[in-house]
Formats: structure tokens, sequence, C-alpha cells
């Protein structure tokens, strides 16, 4: 069975709801020390003893959210590289089969080193080509990889993304959309 019949977001984004929900659970605990027992609050010192605790678990949950973001792309990058090998089995059947076979393994090479944006390119105009719903799909996929890179490059201010703020659940539901339409 291919890896493209799989849908690997709904493992992310379960990861995301359980550290969110975490995180809400830990600013009850920081509210309301006294009502905790004494070993709960001894498995976070560092957060007990900081003068604005509140304020750390906000900045926490902003940094996970950017984080998941980034792997939510990662993943559905690794999905669509892994679709379009696939997609790429026909080139097999190119006669002589033995020019099939180094055409097939020349492209499954050359996939690993394409731009995100011109696979996506790909998908909005030899997929989506048809549907201009699907295509602005597309685009709001370019917009996550747009914030995706301002994420993993250090969040450049001079370099700051068209969107400056996308929650995972956003992304989640863009980029799992496309890989449903495309299954």
């Amino acid at each position: 069975m291919s890896s493209t019949n799989i849908n690997p977001l709904p493992l992310i984004v379960e990861a995301f709801i359980t550290t969110q929900e975490s995180l809400k659970a830990v600013k009850q605990i920081v509210k309301n020390p006294s009502q905790f027992p004494r070993s709960v609050l001894e498995k976070m010192p560092n957060l007990i003893a900081s003068p604005v605790p509140k304020e750390r678990i906000n900045n926490s949950m902003k940094e996970i959210e950017d984080l998941f973001v980034l792997n939510l792309w990662a993943t559905f990058e690794r999905w669509l590289r892994d679709y379009l090998q696939d997609k790429g089995n026909t080139l097999k059947t190119t006669m002589p089969s033995g020019l099939g076979s180094q055409l097939y393994d020349h492209f499954t090479k050359e996939v690993e080193y394409w731009k995100p944006d011109d696979m996506l390119d790909i998908v909005k105009d030899g997929i989506f080509a048809n549907s201009p719903t699907n295509q602005q799909l597309v685009g709001h996929a370019k917009q996550i990889l747009e914030y995706r890179n301002w994420i993993a490059h250090g969040r450049n201010s001079r370099r700051a993304p068209t969107i400056n703020n996308i929650v995972p659940s956003a992304a989640y539901q863009t980029l799992n959309t496309i890989i449903t339409l495309l299954q």
C-alpha cells in the first residue's frame, strides 16, 4: 500500500489538541496551586517559581502553535512529494522498458529537489485546473508555506509573511482538504 493512501495530518492535529489541553490544565494548576497536591507542583518548579507563569504559558502556546504549523507543512510536503512520485509510476510503462525505468528513477530523484511552490502549481494547474475553489485552496497552502518559511528561518522581521499568524486549525483544514481531494 502506498504511503499516499494514508493521510498523516490527523495524528499531528491530535497531538496539537492534546498539547493545547495539557497547557490549559497547567494554567489551572498555576492559577490555583493550593488546590493541587505538592507532588504535582514539584513537577514544574521553574514554572511555579516564575514571576509571570501565565504569561510564560501563553508565550509557550504561541510558540507551540507555530511549531505545529511548521510540522503540518513538513508532513504535507512529504506526502505531496510521495504522491507525485507515485503518479510518476506511469513513466515505467514508457517503451522501451529500459528507458521507462531510467525516466522513473530520474523523476523520483528530481522530485526530492522540487520547490514546494512548484509542486503546488502542478496541483493547481494540472489537477485543480477546472475548480476555482480548489485553486483557492492551493493559494491558502502557499500562504501556509510562506508562514512556515518565516517561522523556520527565525522570524526575520524584514521578511515578514503576508499573513502574520496562521493557526494550526486553519493550516490543518487547508492541507487536509488538499490531501483528501487528491486521494
